[in-house]
């Protein structure tokens, strides 16, 4: 039996049981006269009402008021709970206006509708539904740029809704408590053209790595060869490899590290039984040292004459040359 038709039928109880009051106390009926009633009440239960001046308490209703004519009034809304209430919908003929007047012979019924609490943290949606509707909960960025190297991005949604969807549909029946659950992360920005991995964004609180190359071949005669990282913010960076080619950084803070590298160039030194390869710093001045003699058989052996630097004859056995 829903509410409606239990109204009528308490209705026709009270009707009934006024009228044999009536009888017993021998009000007169045969003139035809008939006291005048309105009967008062709201659905649910839940609801102050006010007929003229006089305050009809959930706990009096159903009420048999006399009177021809009165204004009667609902409470517009009724809170049951933090999370929880009620709101004046309608009377049971579907009058909306509140307050109204009410003749006699007419019922004073009001009718409420449950409404629950969604509330959405760090999101969309948040406010009061009508149980069984279908409510939208929904971030507008997925990524929310805090400053500079710095950014919050979304994960999920956790508490009454467990979803990774930045836009999620629910069917409420019962108050409900939402938080988006975002991450905040960290830009590492890495500085150098030469083979460096390891720059881009990271969570609070992680570790990033960082990796140079320790040579790179730049052409036949030339090569970039590691000196070392400088930071350019103020994170800690810990070598985790000899040459401290590779780097470990706690992004605590945006985090900006340079890869510094030193320009070489190859020095090849020909000699009668031998080829020999070196690098040394471009611009470089080295020393090179020839042997007076080298033998090359059991009866024969050479016998230094000059070195040929770039084309330039040089009968030094130490000579000295400029890498470049």
């Amino acid at each position: 039996m829903n509410s409606l038709h239990l109204y009528r039928y308490l209705r026709s109880i009270l009707a009934a049981s006024l009228l044999l009051f009536i009888i017993l106390a021998g009000a007169p009926q045969a003139n035809g006269e008939q006291d005048e009633t309105i009967l008062v009440d709201s659905i649910p239960r839940v609801a102050v009402m006010w007929v003229g001046n006089e305050i009809i308490h959930p706990s009096r209703q159903p009420a048999v008021i006399q009177a021809s004519e009165v204004e009667v009034r609902a409470e517009e809304v009724v809170y049951t709970s933090p999370g929880e209430r009620y709101v004046f919908w309608s009377w049971s003929d579907g009058v909306m206006d509140n307050p109204r007047k009410i003749s006699a012979g007419q019922d004073a019924v009001a009718i409420y509708k449950r409404q629950v609490r969604v509330d959405v943290i760090k999101g969309n949606g948040s406010g009061w539904y009508f149980v069984g509707e279908t409510v939208r909960i929904w971030v507008e960025k997925t990524i929310l740029h805090v400053d500079e190297g710095e950014r919050m991005v979304f994960k999920g949604w956790a508490g009454g809704v467990v979803s990774p969807s930045p836009e999620v549909y629910i069917n409420v029946v019962s108050p409900l408590v939402v938080e988006a659950l975002w991450e905040r992360q960290y830009k590492l920005e890495t500085l150098g053209d030469l083979g460096i991995i390891g720059g881009g964004w990271y969570k609070e609180g992680e570790q990033a790595i960082v990796y140079a190359s320790t040579v790179v071949e730049v052409s036949e005669g030339e090569r970039m060869r590691f000196s070392r990282f400088t930071p350019l913010s103020p994170n800690i960076l810990s070598c985790i490899s000899p040459e401290c080619n590779i780097v470990s950084i706690t992004m605590s803070r945006p985090a900006v590290v340079k890869a510094e590298y030193a320009r070489e160039c190859r020095l090849s030194i020909i000699l009668p039984d031998q080829t020999l390869e070196q690098w040394h710093p471009c611009g470089a001045i080295t020393t090179i040292k020839a042997d007076s003699f080298i033998v090359v058989g059991e009866s024969t052996r050479l016998r230094f004459k000059a070195w040929s630097i770039n084309g330039v004859e040089n009968r030094d056995l130490f000579a000295t040359v400029k890498v470049d």
